[in-house]
């Protein structure tokens, strides 16, 4: 995919590449719940390495794997209570996830 990108101006790989990640997004949404959650996973994962990875250009030693786990978890946490499928009660668990990645 790339390859065929190349050839095009960095502006025109831009708009490609935003169409094409619209229309999965739009799909992920609209089909079912299930697609919803695998399409926002990848991107909560794929978004918080990027994170990670760029935070340690200057220095740092982040824990990617650990912050990209709990971001994770977070995620599918909230996707399941809202689904109804786990109890609220599990929102109180938030909270200590979010301040465990800084205290590690």
């Amino acid at each position: 995919m790339t390859a065929v990108l190349k050839k095009y101006s960095n502006l025109t790989q831009r708009i490609i590449t935003a169409i094409i990640g619209a229309a999965l997004v739009i799909t992920g949404i609209v089909y079912s719940d299930w697609t919803y959650f695998i399409v926002f996973l990848i991107i909560c994962t794929l978004s918080l390495w990027e994170f990670y990875k760029l935070s340690g250009l200057d220095g740092m030693l982040p824990q990617k794997t650990f912050g990209t786990l709990c971001g994770m978890v977070l995620f599918s946490l909230s996707f399941f209570i809202e689904r109804g499928d786990i109890s609220y009660r599990y929102y109180f668990a938030i909270f200590p996830l979010v301040s465990c990645v800084y205290m590690i």
